[in-house]
C-alpha cells in the first residue's frame, strides 16, 4: 500500500501501528515490573537466608571451640592419670560420677 499525502487510509494505519506498538510497550513494561518485583522478593529471601547462615556459622564456631577445649582437657586428664600410674607403679581404676564404664590405667610395659 502506498501512502500518499492527504490519504486517510495511510493515516489510520500509521495510527494503529503506533497504538499497537504503544500497547506492546506497556505490556512489556508491566511484565518487567512483575519480574522486577519477583526478583526483589527473591533477593530479600536470599538476604534472610544469608543472615541465618551467618548466625549458624558463628554458633558452629563457638561449639567447635568448646569441643576443642573439652578434648584438650580430656587429653590432659588422661595424661595426668597415665603419669600417676607410671610414677606410682600402681594400676588404678577411676570412674567419674557420669561415666558408664570405669577407666583402667595400668603401667605401660
Amino acid at each position: 500500500m502506498t501512502i500518499t499525502r492527504g490519504s486517510s487510509i495511510g493515516f489510520i494505519s500509521i495510527n494503529s501501528f503506533i497504538q499497537s506498538a504503544s500497547e506492546k510497550r506497556l505490556a512489556a513494561n508491566e511484565e518487567l515490573e512483575y519480574i522486577n518485583n519477583e526478583l526483589q522478593v527473591i533477593m530479600e529471601e536470599l538476604q534472610s537466608t544469608n543472615e541465618k547462615l551467618e548466625t549458624s556459622k558463628e554458633e558452629l564456631a563457638t561449639t567447635n571451640a568448646e569441643l576443642q577445649n573439652k578434648a584438650l582437657e580430656s587429653t590432659n586428664h588422661n595424661n595426668d592419670m597415665n603419669n600417676l600410674v607410671v610414677e606410682t607403679g600402681i594400676a588404678a581404676i577411676y570412674r567419674g560420677y557420669k561415666a558408664k564404664y570405669p577407666t583402667l590405667y595400668t603401667q605401660p610395659n
